[in-house]
């Protein structure tokens, strides 16, 4: 599960879309939010993937934020 502690201010402020690559910063899956009704948490189906993982995190205004997993 991908989580970004941030506000949803309608279109005004809000997290566009989360995106996971693997090690190899090649792409897994990427999951796009509607701001009128979704709050900024993602499920990813990561199963078979080894070493690290990036999530990011995609604002409308700050640009986009990049948190790592080692699985």
């Amino acid at each position: 599960m991908v989580a970004t502690g941030h506000e949803m201010d309608g279109f005004t402020h809000y997290i566009v879309k989360h995106v996971v690559l693997d090690q190899n910063f090649e792409f897994v899956s990427e999951i796009l939010f509607d701001p009128a009704v979704d709050s900024p948490v993602s499920q990813h189906d990561i199963g078979g993937l080894q070493g690290v993982v990036y999530a990011l995190s995609v604002c409308n205004k700050h640009d986009t934020w990049l948190d790592v997993l080692e699985l």
